[in-house]
């Protein structure tokens, strides 16, 4: 939860400004919150029952709504699975609200509506939060920063008392809605004017932040010295690509998010005009999920009887090896799905940058690069780049090499028109940035995940990370040099990286063929090593 705003900045593009100095920030209820006394004011001891339908509820919401300055509405999962479009965007439109959605609620209301802001403004400048069927947990910090709400649950279960609520309405999203809108409108009660003039920031404010993450990808496109001569793509340049092929189908393709590294930056990026468009396990994410929810997703249109738009799913390579094989279903059903594979040689292998070493040094001198350990080469924690393209051979799907920014847009309309001509499965095997991780890797609970390593035997970026986080507990710490807290977007500069890493495969000549066959090689050792162990005896 020390995470706070400064660090959700980049992916939800808010805008805020935070004192880390200050003794409130700090103080524990702000970020560690379980219940909050008097949460409902005075109504805190009465019960649930039937408080959706309930008179006083929607009357004390309808006041809420008239009397706020900056309300913001928000709109989850359950908005999604009760079908609130209609009422919702009644409810959007009559109380003149700016609204972001959230995991599978996103699209309930069409992203493209005019009072959708693709996140939040400044905190400060929303006095109502207006929570329609979300969970709100820990990817919502507990809703620690949130203003007077008002909640509408499905049920008393998600109607969350750390959340201070002018109103509760628990029961029918649908019905809640509806009522509230139908009071209003019998009691002359709308917008303020406060309120209309807020949606016209947040519009502004919407358009500003659709063109800064543009123009931010486009810094690591195939004009950047690091990606025009090298076979590797840039994970944010890839979002924006994301965003403008499946513009090319008016928003439609469903995009199951299951990459790890991928979801960090794709997500404010995907714009989706139909329900049940944005697929993820939330925070039940098992990694490789993305292979059973896109054919789940493609065999539900099919059944609904919807066109048959290509489902993209955008997973790892560690998530293709727990579930890739389970794509052959995909192929044999005709299934029209993009499996987007973002690979980098490993799980998360650049966190070796900021903790490891480039080589994996501080894992133990068995793990280190190069290290021949019981007959066998080490390679920390990475592994071959492996040609997933093959695979897509072997079970009769498509299959794709994409290492080149200069062509990924071209490759990725090619295999989304591929999917959606010829209903059959194509696998894109995507070659990424090793430097690149989830920013998440440099956060509080990384930073504190890799305490166990000495602070001088930390790599450059380590070590500010962790002076960022955690210099004022530790006086020896704060003592070192102050250094810009990194953004997880840029790659990392040679002095950086501390030294040479032996097995960077994107610093070969360009090709598809990895570095770390190249270090085989010189070590003597013919094709990469594989222990011979004695028959076992019948």
């Amino acid at each position: 939860m020390l995470m706070k705003r400064e660090i959700q900045s980049d992916t939800i593009g808010g805008i805020f400004v935070a004192d880390t100095s200050t003794e409130d920030y700090w103080k524990a209820e702000q970020w560690v919150t379980s219940y909050i006394p008097q949460w409902r004011y005075e109504d805190t001891d009465k019960p649930f029952e039937n408080a959706g339908g309930s008179p006083e509820e929607v009357k004390k919401a309808a006041e809420a709504l008239a009397q706020a300055k900056k309300p913001f509405l928000v709109m989850g999962e359950w908005a999604s699975w009760e079908l609130c479009d209609d009422a919702l965007k009644e409810f959007i439109e009559y109380w003149s609200l700016a609204f972001n959605t959230r995991r599978i609620g996103r699209a309930v209301v069409s992203e493209k509506h005019p009072n959708h802001l693709r996140g939040f403004p400044a905190h400060e400048e929303i006095d109502l939060m207006i929570s329609v069927g979300n969970k709100v947990g820990f990817f919502d910090e507990f809703a620690v920063w949130w203003p007077p709400a008002i909640q509408f649950a499905d049920s008393e279960l998600r109607c969350y008392n750390y959340i201070k609520s002018k109103a509760t309405l628990v029961g029918s999203l649908k019905g809640s809605l509806k009522a509230i809108v139908e009071y209003a409108k019998a009691h002359n009660l709308g917008p303020s004017s406060e309120a209309k003039e807020n949606l016209k920031r947040c519009q502004e404010l919407h358009l500003k932040l659709r063109e800064q993450r543009k123009n931010k990808a486009y810094q690591f496109g195939p004009e950047h010295p690091r990606y025009k001569d090298t076979p590797h793509l840039h994970f944010g340049y890839c979002s924006q690509i994301v965003r403008e092929v499946c513009e090319e189908y008016d928003g439609k393709p469903r995009i199951m998010i299951d990459g790890y590294s991928m979801s960090d930056f794709v997500m404010p990026y995907c714009i989706h005009t139909r329900p049940a468009s944005c697929i993820t396990a939330n925070d039940q994410a098992g990694v490789g999920h993305g292979v059973g929810l896109a054919m789940g997703a493609a065999i539900a249109q099919r059944e609904k009887g919807e066109e048959e738009i290509p489902v993209l799913a955008l997973l790892g390579d560690s998530g293709m090896l727990n579930g890739g094989f389970d794509i052959e279903v995909a192929v044999r059903e005709r299934l029209p799905i993009v499996y987007w594979i973002s690979n980098n040689a490993g799980w998360m292998p650049g966190m070796k940058y900021p903790w490891y070493g480039p080589n994996w040094d501080t894992m133990g001198a068995h793990d280190v690069t190069g290290t021949v350990f019981q007959g066998l080469v080490q390679m920390g924690q990475e592994r071959p780049l492996l040609k997933f393209e093959k695979l897509a051979e072997v079970i009769g799907a498509v299959g794709m090499v994409c290492e080149w920014e200069r062509d990924h847009k071209a490759q990725l309309s090619e295999a989304m028109k591929i999917a959606y001509e010829q209903k059959i499965p194509v696998l894109m095997n995507c070659i990424m940035d090793s430097h690149l991780v989830n920013k998440a890797v440099c956060s509080p609970v990384y930073t504190l995940m890799y305490a166990h390593i000495p602070f001088d035997e930390l790599p450059p970026r380590g070590k500010a990370v962790r002076r960022h986080w955690f210099g004022a507990f530790f006086s020896g710490i704060a003592e070192e040099p102050v250094v810009t807290y990194p953004s997880a977007w840029e790659p990392y500069a040679e002095d950086e990286i501390g030294y040479e890493s032996r097995m960077d495969y994107f610093d070969t000549t360009p090709g598809y063929e990895a570095a770390w066959l190249d270090e085989w090689r010189k070590a003597g050792v013919a094709k990469p090593p594989i222990k011979e162990f004695p028959p076992v005896e019948q």
